[in-house]
């Protein structure tokens, strides 16, 4: 890299905006972000993306992406192209934030690559979230192998995800369930490498038929999930889907079999569930609070309600 590339590569880093660079090289593109937080984030380029437009449409996948995470629009993103030299790939490599607003940027991304059948955008996401994993990302920059439980524990987590965001995308849940047992059937018998399993298990989740749910049922599950980690209230929903509550209500009464209220419950549960298994660092008192929760006890009532155990009991299973 020569100097003046250098120099518009830190330049920029000792400003108070919101601001990234784009670093495109012949292996990987590095996003550095700054502006009251920092990040770097890099992303190998696969076989698939050496052409010029593909390596545009990850640039401004990952653009949409961390302006997701944030909540933020970068006031400056310089673009860097050095793809036909060498001497780069100085920046290291770091998690995205992990908060609510980038749990529901991940999910509702996945969710819509899922719908389009989008196998490349699926896999950068499911890159993205196994490296959210505190345990996997500190053997990751340490250099050291992955052993077998953590391999089988994040693919565990992995199906748990693809089958719950896979049933939110319209694909029919019957078989979707059908599937996910059977995978996780194949898991309890061998050791298998994570990325070829979970590779293939996306590939037969193409393949499986959509749901035949209404177009208002489709919308309510996608503003459910999109506002988990808010308070959502029945006449919030009934609003977004322009029916009145008493319309909602014998709608899912007939499609779902379940009222408003008994969903919006159910729908976080199984995110919290999903932040038990995945973040166990994180406090049940935290996780109550991120899902909007009056208090712990409320969250512990209602995981009882549609788990069958306690917070701590689903814990303990888990982690044995």
């Amino acid at each position: 890299m020569s100097a003046e590339q250098l120099k518009v590569l830190t330049a920029p880093l000792h400003a108070d905006q919101f601001i990234g660079i784009a670093l495109i090289s012949d292996q990987a593109l590095t996003f550095c972000v700054h502006g009251h937080v920092f990040l770097t984030l890099k992303v190998p380029f696969s076989k698939q993306e050496i052409t010029p437009t593909r390596r545009q449409d990850t640039l401004h996948f990952y653009r949409n992406l961390i302006e997701e995470c944030y909540q933020k629009e970068f006031s400056q993103l310089t673009v860097i192209d050095i793809s036909s030299r060498t001497g780069i790939n100085a920046l290291s490599a770091v998690q995205l934030p992990f908060n609510a607003a980038s749990s529901r940027a991940l999910y509702s991304t996945l969710t819509t690559s899922i719908r389009k059948r989008d196998k490349p955008a699926c896999l950068r996401i499911i890159r993205l979230i196994t490296e959210s994993n505190r345990d996997f990302n500190n053997q990751q920059l340490a250099d050291l192998p992955v052993n077998t439980t953590l391999n089988n524990f994040l693919t565990v987590s992995l199906i748990t995800i693809l089958t719950q965001v896979a049933i939110l995308a319209d694909v029919d849940a019957t078989a979707m369930y059908r599937l996910s047992d059977s995978y996780l059937e194949v898991l309890a018998k061998t050791n298998i490498y994570r990325y070829d399993f979970i590779t293939e298990f996306l590939a037969d989740i193409f393949n499986l038929p959509n749901t035949t749910s209404t177009h208002q049922i489709s919308l309510l599950k996608h503003y459910v999930q999109k506002h988990i980690f808010t308070k959502l209230t029945v006449i919030e929903l009934a609003s977004a889907l322009d029916i009145s509550t008493v319309q909602l209500r014998r709608i899912m009464k007939e499609h779902l079999n379940i009222t408003p209220l008994e969903y919006i419950n159910e729908q976080k549960i199984a995110m919290g569930r999903y932040l038990l298994l995945t973040r166990p660092d994180l406090q049940i008192l935290e996780i109550a609070d991120m899902l909007c929760f009056y208090d712990s006890s409320h969250f512990i009532k209602e995981f009882l309600h549609f788990s069958g155990m306690a917070p701590k009991q689903f814990q303990q299973i888990i982690n044995a």
